[in-house]
């Protein structure tokens, strides 16, 4: 045990004896439980920060690619002809 968690104790407090229940909370975290809660913090924030990363790199790739010089294709209506 690391820590004890007096406020959150599942015995005192009903929320916290659902929250055992739902997701196995424990006021008495262990080594191996810690570990895993900050392993999976670090792998989603650096999936975070890659996906914004990538996804501002294609971006600017995209508008580097883009010709502002090229003409549109545009079809211009008649809008006197009101068929």
């Amino acid at each position: 045990m690391l820590w004890y968690a007096s406020c959150c104790d599942e015995k005192t407090n009903q929320f916290w004896g659902i929250m055992k229940t739902i997701f196995g909370w424990r006021a008495k975290p262990t080594l191996g439980t810690t570990i895993g809660y900050f392993t999976y913090w670090v792998t989603v924030s650096i999936a975070i920060v890659s996906i914004i990363y990538y996804g501002k790199k294609k971006d600017t790739k995209e508008l580097d690619d883009f010709d502002v010089t090229e003409k549109p294709n545009v079809e211009i209506l008649d809008k006197t002809n009101n068929v």
